[in-house]
């Protein structure tokens, strides 16, 4: 079948240093292209190269990667490699190409077993031993997965609670404010083993229960915006943050609102969390601690490290609070979801290490309830890719945090369903990165840091997809691979299977003669047999891709084989070498042949008459199970 792609025609006149040059760039899988047609990325190309001492062109097909506009020369990928294993293994047979491929090892292993490609598109010298290798490995794997223990499954949060937009089911919230705000207030007049302490606090860790009900926290946060009012809002109790003024309605607002302002800023606090987890002991420290007046006799900016220490001292994980000494810098303007959501994670990373007495595990299990704590609420794709690809922020200005041991813990504690999703919009935003032309050095590096960092994250999250056998990831991890993100070796069995694949019935398409040639040149029964398992297993993509052509050749091969060779498959257990390669595929013909457009049915037609005896079979039971008289017609 001719190629469609647009033919360039590249000759090189002597063998010199711009053969040699150009030899090292295909065999390292890419070219350069001094074109000055314009080009497309993802576009293919036939190169049509005529080099000395071999007649014609040797073609070889590449997919466009990027053109600069400024020199106009086109960066390109090979896409089928093994035309260049097979290029380079005709010039080492010539003499005057011997000293020019010094650097070069032959790619033929004479009266030795061929080795494993080394990736998905660069299959050994010699096909038919390579097919021979990738069927046996198909089969063993088919063998082994029922055999593979399976990975215990992780808990999927559920990110679609049925809520109401009622704010009466919010009642026990607004109550619970109102008795926190004044139990901070109260308490602290007292000192905690005073009797009036007691009392202001008295109902108030069963009103926080009955706020938080079956959230995993309940939050306060004062928001900033420029130009606008300070906001202070209610958090993890609905899908989106609630103002408290619009929890506690007019009137009541008024009284309680400038409370929390004023204590939120008198302690220079800027976001306040209580895990639902937290017992009524720790939840009593918790309100003596926030409320004791000596620490408001100190500096301001001393306020936040004196409670932090006391609630780290008291032992009580359970609460997170972020105040203004806690606070990052923000490279670029970040969503305030996210922005927040990377300040506490810096904040509760932070303290963790402080924690004494407590064991390796147990600080792990504390990290992973942190991460889990911060990421669950947030149920947007790219509000959660935002906060992964600027946690290097955290690394840069929290002491004794590794970058990668950080994405490492994230990625760990990422809700699962989420994942597939988010690493969508990872690759698309390094795809965006890739597209921008930095100014200068500085720049430069930045952006390259940034890619490197999103390719990175990527391969993370595709080795943990890979070991979770997360359903639907096939997709992802081919494109991954198509990117240069994942080695072919990184992808799991059945990828590679289906990258292989693909390669092997687009170089059918390409070549369809010479694939029919080695079926028709081949003379063990072994080399047969891989052949017809190698038809069958690429009959679903020429069906998926409509390539009636290349089928119909294959089916003509088939039905045209000498006596002597189907007794050689006959031995091999191939009786009927027609339903060997179609076997459960006609299905799909009858469809076709029933349901398609009349130029598709003629050549489906044709196939059928190549079938002979098995196909007239198919076509008869059909008819037999049809109800629809029209189609009966046409099958008869």
């Amino acid at each position: 079948m001719d190629s469609v792609a647009p033919k360039i025609k590249l000759t090189f006149p002597e063998i010199g240093k711009s053969l040699k040059k150009f030899l090292d760039s295909i065999a390292s899988g890419r070219v350069t292209l001094p074109l000055s047609r314009k080009c497309v990325p993802g576009e293919e190309l036939e190169l049509e190269v005529f080099l000395p001492e071999l007649p014609g062109p040797q073609k070889i097909l590449v997919k466009v990667e990027s053109q600069s506009p400024d020199t106009k020369s086109v960066e390109a990928r090979i896409i089928v490699r093994e035309e260049i294993a097979v290029l380079l293994d005709r010039l080492w047979e010539l003499p005057a190409y011997s000293e020019l491929l010094e650097g070069y090892a032959p790619r033929r292993i004479e009266n030795e077993e061929v080795e494993e490609p080394v990736s998905g598109e660069e299959p050994a010298a010699d096909p038919v031993s390579q097919l021979r290798k990738w069927v046996v490995k198909k089969e063993e794997r088919k063998e082994n997965k029922e055999d593979k223990p399976k990975v215990s499954e992780r808990k999927v949060v559920d990110f679609s609670p049925d809520r109401r937009e009622d704010l009466s089911d919010f009642a026990p919230v607004g109550k619970f404010a109102q008795s926190l705000v004044k139990a901070l207030l109260r308490s602290g007049y007292y000192s905690p083993e005073h009797p009036g302490a007691s009392q202001a606090k008295a109902g108030l860790f069963s009103d926080f229960k009955q706020a938080v009900g079956e959230n995993d926290e309940l939050g306060f946060m004062l928001q900033h915006k420029v130009g606008q009012e300070t906001e202070f809002l209610v958090l993890g109790v609905s899908e989106e943050p609630i103002t408290l003024k619009k929890l506690l309605g007019v009137g009541t607002a008024d009284l309680f609102v400038p409370k929390y302002m004023d204590y939120f800023e008198r302690k220079r606090l800027v976001n306040l969390a209580l895990k639902r987890s937290i017992s009524e002991d720790h939840f009593s420290r918790f309100v003596d601690i926030m409320s004791d007046p000596a620490v408001d006799k100190g500096e301001a900016r001393e306020s936040g490290r004196l409670l932090t220490r006391m609630l780290v001292e008291n032992k009580i994980p359970e609460i997170s609070a972020i105040f203004e000494d806690d606070l990052i810098v923000m490279e670029s303007r970040l969503p305030w979801r996210v922005e927040m959501a990377i300040q506490r994670l810096a904040k509760d990373l932070k303290v963790l290490p402080l924690f004494k007495d407590v064991s390796a595990e147990e600080m792990r299990q504390l990290q992973a309830q942190i991460v889990q704590d911060i990421f669950q609420p947030l149920r947007q794709p790219d509000l959660l890719k935002d906060i992964i690809l600027n946690i290097y922020l955290i690394a840069r200005q929290v002491p004794g945090i590794v970058e990668a041991e950080l994405e490492e813990a994230v990625i760990q504690n990422f809700p699962m369903n989420m994942l597939i999703p988010v690493s969508e919009f990872i690759f698309k935003e390094r795809s965006r990165l890739q597209g921008l032309k930095p100014e200068n050095d500085a720049q430069k590096q930045a952006l390259d840091s940034r890619m490197e960092a999103a390719k990175r994250i990527l391969k993370k999250i595709a080795t943990f997809v890979v070991m979770e056998e997360i359903e639907g990831a096939d997709n992802f991890l081919e494109q991954l691979f198509s990117h240069d993100i994942l080695t072919f070796e990184e992808l799991p069995p059945e990828v590679q299977q289906k990258v292989y694949l693909k390669n092997m019935a687009a170089e059918f398409q390409k070549q369809p003669y010479v694939w029919i040639g080695k079926f028709l040149e081949a003379k063990s029964g072994e080399d047969l047999e891989v052949l017809v398992n190698y038809f069958n297993r690429i009959l679903p993509l020429l069906l998926e891709r409509k390539d009636w052509q290349s089928l119909y050749l294959i089916t003509e091969c088939i039905s045209k084989v000498p006596e002597k060779k189907r007794a050689l498959l006959a031995e091999r257990g191939i009786a009927d070498l027609r339903e060997a390669v179609w076997g459960e595929k006609v299905p799909e013909l009858l469809r076709v042949l029933l349901e398609e457009a009349l130029d598709m049915r003629k050549g489906v037609e044709e196939i059928f008459v190549l079938l002979g005896e098995f196909g007239l079979q198919k076509l008869y039971n059909s008819l037999l199970e049809e109800k629809d008289s029209a189609k009966r017609k046409q099958l008869i």
